[in-house]
């Protein structure tokens, strides 16, 4: 053998590897998606196979695992019951950490990660009724501004109860020493359907519950309106009022600014105007 041909034959020694040292890469298991129905946490495993079951253990509570398979890859875990959710008899507290572990065949952990019960409830806009897209139903679509409260947070929770208050004076009367009247009227609203909330699009059972996400309608019926001494005739104004959002674990006020258009008009001895457009939804509450 000439040294060429040495060298080619000791170059492709080199390449075949020696007996029990080739290198052989171990799978883990990965998390696909996680997310909340309604009052379940739902867990979605992309590497069934390598997983025999989800572990969830929650601070402070005990820890509990749902089995998975490769028919059915998501593991369960229910936050409370839809009764006490946002209540304070929820079964968690506000901000509870769960550590969802993927356990193997042996029951160790193969890798976990942290999911937070952390809603958030938001006045996300406020909608003129004759704007709406959905059905508002027999409301007075001149006066009615439609709320949009958004959970903009992890999991579900409810409205504890929207209140309206402050409404700014400022449309002149013909016989006022004040020199102004509201043309918003003050409301408090604890539970859905209570005048004048009518909940519109709401969730089938509960129209204040809000899951993960998700946003809940709830009309002001026929809140721009005067009721009292008659004002002079105007073509316009403004109408500022605030609505207060008061959930379990906060209650942030919003300042909305609502152009009154199109003249009074009068049935009886209410007043309104023929239409409203909302020039401005801000956040009110005072720093924390």
């Amino acid at each position: 053998m000439n040294r060429r041909q040495a060298l080619k034959a000791s170059a492709v020694a080199l390449t075949v590897p020696l007996a029990g040292c080739a290198s052989q890469e171990t799978e883990t298991p990965h998390f696909g998606k996680i997310f909340v129905d309604e009052t379940t946490l739902n867990v979605e495993v992309e590497t069934p196979e390598l997983v025999e079951a989800v572990e969830f253990d929650p601070q402070r509570e005990d820890p509990t695992t749902d089995s998975i398979s490769e028919e059915n890859p998501i593991a369960t875990y229910e936050l409370g019951d839809f009764e006490t959710i946002g209540t304070r008899n929820q079964q968690l507290y506000n901000n509870t950490t769960i550590d969802i572990k993927l356990l193997d065949s042996d029951g160790d952990s193969q890798r976990s990660e942290e999911w937070k019960l952390s809603p958030e409830l938001e006045l996300t806009d406020v909608i003129p009724a004759k704007d709406f897209e959905g059905d508002t139903g027999d409301v007075h679509e001149s006066t009615t501004p439609i709320l949009e409260v958004t959970n903009t947070g992890t999991g579900p929770t409810r409205i504890k109860e929207i209140v309206v208050f402050n409404p700014s004076q400022n449309v002149s009367l013909q016989t006022s020493e004040t020199g102004g009247v509201s043309f918003a009227t003050a409301a408090i609203a604890k539970i859905p359907s209570e005048e004048p909330m009518q909940p519109v699009e709401a969730h089938e059972e509960d129209a204040f519950f809000i899951g993960e996400g998700q946003s809940a309608y709830l009309a002001l019926d026929d809140l721009l309106h005067h009721e009292g001494d008659r004002p002079e005739s105007t073509e316009s104004a403004t109408q500022t009022f605030d609505i207060r959002l008061d959930w379990l674990f906060d209650d942030p006020v919003y300042r909305v600014v609502a152009n009154l258009t199109g003249g009074i008009e009068s049935v009886g001895d209410t007043y309104r105007f023929n239409e409203f457009e909302i020039e401005d939804v801000s956040f009110a509450s005072p720093i924390k």
